[in-house]
Protein backbone atom coordinates (compact mmCIF):
# COMPACT_ATOMS: atom_id res chain seq x y z
CA UNK A 1 0.00 0.00 0.00
CA UNK A 2 2.96 2.16 0.72
CA UNK A 3 4.39 1.73 -2.73
CA UNK A 4 1.12 2.92 -4.03
CA UNK A 5 0.67 5.87 -2.61
CA UNK A 6 4.30 7.08 -2.77
CA UNK A 7 3.89 6.68 -6.30
CA UNK A 8 0.94 7.99 -6.88
CA UNK A 9 1.83 10.89 -4.85
CA UNK A 10 5.34 11.44 -7.05
CA UNK A 11 2.98 11.37 -10.34
CA UNK A 12 0.79 14.23 -8.76
CA UNK A 13 3.98 15.93 -7.90
CA UNK A 14 5.12 15.71 -11.33
CA UNK A 15 1.61 16.65 -12.83
CA UNK A 16 1.58 19.70 -10.27
CA UNK A 17 4.47 20.83 -10.28
CA UNK A 18 4.04 23.44 -13.39
CA UNK A 19 0.91 23.98 -13.33
CA UNK A 20 0.50 27.58 -12.29
CA UNK A 21 2.12 30.69 -12.11
CA UNK A 22 4.74 32.36 -9.36
CA UNK A 23 2.87 35.39 -9.03
CA UNK A 24 -0.57 34.39 -8.71
CA UNK A 25 -1.97 30.99 -7.18
CA UNK A 26 -4.28 28.79 -8.62
CA UNK A 27 -6.82 27.35 -6.94
CA UNK A 28 -9.50 24.39 -7.83
CA UNK A 29 -12.10 23.26 -6.04
CA UNK A 30 -14.15 20.05 -6.85
CA UNK A 31 -17.28 18.84 -5.04
CA UNK A 32 -18.74 15.48 -5.58
CA UNK A 33 -22.30 14.81 -4.11
CA UNK A 34 -23.77 11.78 -3.55
CA UNK A 35 -20.75 9.57 -4.70
CA UNK A 36 -21.23 5.78 -4.35
CA UNK A 37 -18.57 3.01 -4.86
CA UNK A 38 -18.10 -0.78 -4.11
CA UNK A 39 -15.20 -1.37 -2.09
CA UNK A 40 -12.91 -4.19 -0.69
CA UNK A 41 -12.45 -3.70 3.39
CA UNK A 42 -8.55 -3.38 4.48
CA UNK A 43 -6.69 -6.88 4.54
CA UNK A 44 -5.59 -5.23 8.32
CA UNK A 45 -9.78 -5.61 9.49
CA UNK A 46 -11.11 -8.61 8.24
CA UNK A 47 -14.84 -9.36 8.91
CA UNK A 48 -16.06 -11.14 11.45
CA UNK A 49 -18.61 -12.06 9.45
CA UNK A 50 -17.80 -14.90 6.69
CA UNK A 51 -19.88 -14.11 4.58
CA UNK A 52 -18.93 -10.71 3.90
CA UNK A 53 -17.97 -9.50 0.27
CA UNK A 54 -17.65 -5.99 -0.21
CA UNK A 55 -17.95 -2.53 1.39
CA UNK A 56 -21.00 -0.07 -0.39
CA UNK A 57 -20.15 3.38 0.42
CA UNK A 58 -21.99 6.62 -0.65
CA UNK A 59 -20.15 9.78 0.30
CA UNK A 60 -20.21 13.86 -0.47
CA UNK A 61 -15.94 14.65 -0.84
CA UNK A 62 -14.13 18.53 -1.10
CA UNK A 63 -11.56 18.61 -3.04
CA UNK A 64 -9.25 21.82 -3.00
CA UNK A 65 -5.99 22.40 -4.51
CA UNK A 66 -3.63 25.59 -4.66
CA UNK A 67 -1.08 25.46 -7.22
CA UNK A 68 1.77 28.30 -7.49
CA UNK A 69 5.05 28.14 -9.31
CA UNK A 70 6.90 26.04 -6.84
CA UNK A 71 4.83 24.68 -4.17
CA UNK A 72 1.22 22.76 -4.57
CA UNK A 73 -1.29 21.82 -1.36
CA UNK A 74 -4.29 19.22 -2.00
CA UNK A 75 -6.80 18.65 0.71
CA UNK A 76 -9.85 16.48 0.26
CA UNK A 77 -12.62 15.46 3.05
CA UNK A 78 -14.90 13.01 2.42
CA UNK A 79 -17.85 12.37 4.68
CA UNK A 80 -20.69 9.26 4.07
CA UNK A 81 -21.94 5.92 4.94
CA UNK A 82 -21.06 2.85 4.50
CA UNK A 83 -22.67 -0.84 4.62
CA UNK A 84 -20.60 -4.12 4.66
CA UNK A 85 -23.27 -6.81 1.90
CA UNK A 86 -22.73 -10.09 0.92
CA UNK A 87 -22.75 -11.62 -2.51
CA UNK A 88 -26.17 -11.64 -2.23
CA UNK A 89 -26.36 -7.65 -1.66
CA UNK A 90 -27.51 -8.30 1.57
CA UNK A 91 -26.81 -5.61 4.46
CA UNK A 92 -24.27 -7.42 7.53
CA UNK A 93 -23.06 -3.70 9.06
CA UNK A 94 -24.01 -0.31 8.59
CA UNK A 95 -22.71 3.50 9.78
CA UNK A 96 -20.89 6.59 9.09
CA UNK A 97 -17.22 7.40 8.06
CA UNK A 98 -15.23 10.73 7.75
CA UNK A 99 -11.73 10.64 5.74
CA UNK A 100 -9.24 13.49 5.29
CA UNK A 101 -6.31 13.52 2.88
CA UNK A 102 -3.37 15.92 2.30
CA UNK A 103 -0.81 16.58 -0.06
CA UNK A 104 1.74 18.59 -0.24
CA UNK A 105 4.89 19.85 -1.75
CA UNK A 106 6.75 22.78 -0.52
CA UNK A 107 9.40 22.79 -3.24
CA UNK A 108 9.94 19.82 -5.86
CA UNK A 109 11.34 16.22 -4.88
CA UNK A 110 9.85 17.28 -1.45
CA UNK A 111 6.75 15.62 -0.88
CA UNK A 112 4.68 15.06 2.41
CA UNK A 113 1.41 13.16 2.57
CA UNK A 114 -1.36 12.14 5.57
CA UNK A 115 -4.12 10.20 5.05
CA UNK A 116 -6.44 9.66 8.11
CA UNK A 117 -10.09 7.49 8.14
CA UNK A 118 -12.84 6.78 10.68
CA UNK A 119 -15.40 4.98 10.36
CA UNK A 120 -18.18 3.66 12.96
CA UNK A 121 -20.91 1.72 12.81
CA UNK A 122 -23.26 -1.34 13.89
CA UNK A 123 -23.38 -4.98 12.80
CA UNK A 124 -26.72 -6.57 12.00
CA UNK A 125 -26.25 -8.36 15.13
CA UNK A 126 -25.57 -5.60 17.51
CA UNK A 127 -22.23 -5.30 17.51
CA UNK A 128 -20.09 -2.65 16.77
CA UNK A 129 -17.79 -1.86 13.99
CA UNK A 130 -15.07 0.80 14.58
CA UNK A 131 -11.88 1.26 12.00
CA UNK A 132 -9.45 3.78 12.37
CA UNK A 133 -6.63 4.10 9.63
CA UNK A 134 -3.84 6.31 9.60
CA UNK A 135 -0.75 7.05 6.70
CA UNK A 136 2.09 9.70 6.54
CA UNK A 137 4.78 9.38 4.34
CA UNK A 138 7.79 12.27 4.26
CA UNK A 139 10.25 12.33 0.84
CA UNK A 140 13.04 14.79 1.48
CA UNK A 141 14.53 16.57 -1.61
CA UNK A 142 17.52 13.48 -2.04
CA UNK A 143 13.86 11.32 -2.61
CA UNK A 144 14.59 9.43 0.45
CA UNK A 145 11.52 8.53 2.47
CA UNK A 146 12.57 10.29 5.95
CA UNK A 147 9.13 9.74 7.59
CA UNK A 148 6.78 6.71 7.19
CA UNK A 149 3.73 5.36 9.12
CA UNK A 150 0.55 3.46 7.81
CA UNK A 151 -1.11 2.23 11.14
CA UNK A 152 -4.57 0.22 11.21
CA UNK A 153 -6.93 -0.20 14.20
CA UNK A 154 -9.67 -2.18 14.15
CA UNK A 155 -12.64 -3.46 16.45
Amino acid sequence: MRKFLVGIASAVTLLGAGTATAETPDHVREIVHDGEADVAGPAECPSPNPTADHVHITFHQILQQTFTGDTFHEVALTTGTFSTRDAAGNELASGRFVSRDVTQAPGFPILIIGSSLKATGKATDGSRVNLRIAFHVTINANDEVTVVFDKVSCG
